[in-house]
């Protein structure tokens, strides 16, 4: 059995030095708050999926390093990684979710005006 997970990999490093030394002075306002929101959105899923990769490693672990090997896991074991592996369907549904928002932000905030 094998389970593999891949998050967004998303970089606020412009952002970042824009906000830092002063240059969104130079954008006016709306343009800015356009940005701010679509960077925060990026920030939400970003914080959301470590979240999400922290829970995981416990039933990872179980599945991957049962000495006897994932097939004699317990019936808890079993229920464990179970329920954390639905509840990971679960947030990759919300991730999906966040991504296509933060697309629509993407393309909002880059729109010339």
């Amino acid at each position: 059995m094998s389970l593999g997970i891949n998050g967004a990999s998303l970089n606020s490093t412009s952002w970042t030095t824009a906000a830092a030394t002063g240059a969104l002075g130079y954008i006016g306002y709306a343009e800015a708050q356009k940005f701010a929101k679509a960077y925060e959105l990026q920030g939400m899923l970003l914080r959301i999926q470590e979240e999400d990769f922290r829970k995981i490693t416990e039933p990872l672990a179980v599945m991957s390093f049962t000495p006897s090997g994932p097939e004699k896991l317990t019936d808890e074991q079993l229920r464990t990684v179970e329920r954390e592996v639905i509840d990971l369907l679960g947030a990759i549904k919300l991730w999906d979710h966040l991504a296509a928002q933060l697309s629509q932000g993407y393309e909002r905030a880059l729109k010339a005006e």
